[in-house]
C-alpha cells in the first residue's frame, strides 16, 4: 500500500521511486558508485496528478527489465560510451506502482529473457518522465527526445 501524501503536495508522488546516476562499461567492471538523481518538477495539481523528469544526455539505449526475484522494474538509461565508458541512469520502480512504459517512435528493440533493450541510431538527449495521472498509485514512465 502506497502512504497517504502529506497535506500541500503538488505533483507526482515518487515515494518509493529509486533514481541514481553511474558509469558502466561493457566487459569490465567499474567502480559500482551511483549518486541520486533529483526529479525536475513539470507540473502538479493538489489532486496528485503531476509529471517530473530526468533528462539523459547523449543517451543510445533504454533497458526495461524486473530482475529475477525482484519486485521492482528496472528502466535503465545508458549514454554512448567515451574512452570505453559511459553514464547509465537507473529508476527502480516497485511493481505496485509501475501503469506503462511508453517510447517514441526510432528506437530499434531487441527481447531477451532478461528484459528488452531499446537502442536509438546514435546519441540524443532523452527526458524520462514519470507521469502519474489523476492522483492514482500507479506511475507512468514515458520517454522522450529532448533538446
Amino acid at each position: 500500500m502506497v502512504p497517504a501524501r502529506p497535506p500541500g503536495t503538488v505533483g507526482p508522488d515518487l515515494t518509493g521511486i529509486t533514481a541514481r546516476r553511474g558509469r558502466y562499461a561493457p566487459g569490465r567492471l567499474v567502480t559500482p558508485e551511483y549518486e541520486p538523481v533529483a526529479w525536475e518538477p513539470d507540473w502538479g495539481d493538489e489532486a496528485g496528478s503531476g509529471v517530473a523528469h530526468i533528462l539523459c544526455p547523449g543517451a543510445v539505449e533504454v533497458r526495461f527489465q524486473r530482475p529475477a526475484g525482484s519486485d521492482r522494474f528496472q528502466i535503465a538509461v545508458r549514454s554512448r560510451l567515451e574512452a570505453a565508458e559511459g553514464t547509465e541512469w537507473i529508476v527502480l520502480v516497485p511493481a505496485s506502482r509501475f501503469g506503462l512504459l511508453k517510447l517514441p517512435a526510432g528506437f530499434s528493440v531487441e527481447q531477451s529473457v532478461h528484459g528488452a533493450v531499446y537502442r536509438l541510431d546514435g546519441p540524443r538527449t532523452l527526458r524520462l518522465l514519470a507521469v502519474q495521472p489523476l492522483g492514482l498509485p500507479a506511475l507512468n514512465l514515458e520517454v522522450q527526445f529532448g533538446e
